[in-house]
């Protein structure tokens, strides 16, 4: 019952995030918004650089992830009835670890392709 009230709470929380919200703000007199946005020449070689990263962390990860599910896989088909408990708890440590890699390198990247089209 408590997992229910938690995945119930929670899925409140994300919903709020993801509808978007409007306002009817009267113009305060900072004219053109245009002015503000920063230059394309700031940060380019950094932004282009930590793209580079996250994208060897995701191949690596990815590789990484995917030789490991085959290796328990494996070791799962041949494992004997008591053993299959053992790599069944292996699994959610994999699981939360390649949740934790694919969000970690999606998120920011997301981030920066929804303000740079803003």
């Amino acid at each position: 019952m408590k997992k229910i009230i938690v995945f119930t709470i929670l899925l409140v929380i994300i919903t709020m995030f993801l509808i978007p919200i409007t306002s009817n703000a009267e113009d305060i007199g900072l004219g053109s918004l245009e002015a503000y946005k920063g230059s394309n020449t700031t940060g380019g070689q950094a932004v282009e650089r930590i793209g580079r990263v996250f994208g060897i962390v995701r191949i690596i990860g990815t590789v990484v992830s995917v030789v490991m599910l085959i290796v328990i896989g494996i070791k799962f088909m041949f494992a004997g009835v008591e053993e299959r408990a053992d790599y069944k708890a292996s699994l959610k440590p994999y699981l939360i670890g390649a949740f934790i890699l694919f969000t970690g390198t999606l998120i920011p990247q997301l981030i920066y392709t929804f303000m740079q089209n803003f």
